[in-house]
């Protein structure tokens, strides 16, 4: 895939502000991205599926941020983050 055709083509967007990872590449980014896509949504996904989803480890295992289809975030407790 040519770097033109990536839907995201600024791997920093994958990084949490707070972490202090720095960018790797688009091949990598999995290894290190701070948020994680939820596969398999559709234009018919329901408002309250969770888009993206954050690392725990991103606030010392604290918490997350959840984005959700609608646009919102919510903060997650780990207890919740972990049960879910």
């Amino acid at each position: 895939m040519k770097k033109e055709e990536y839907y995201v083509s600024y791997v920093g967007a994958m990084r949490c502000p707070s972490t202090g990872h720095e960018p790797g590449s688009l091949a990598t980014v999995d290894f290190w991205a701070d948020y994680r896509l939820v596969p398999g949504l559709t234009e018919k996904s329901p408002a309250t599926q969770i888009l993206i989803s954050e690392r725990l480890s991103n606030h010392d295992d604290s918490g997350a941020n959840m984005l959700f289809v609608d646009g919102h975030v919510e903060w997650w407790p780990a207890e919740k983050v972990r049960g879910h």
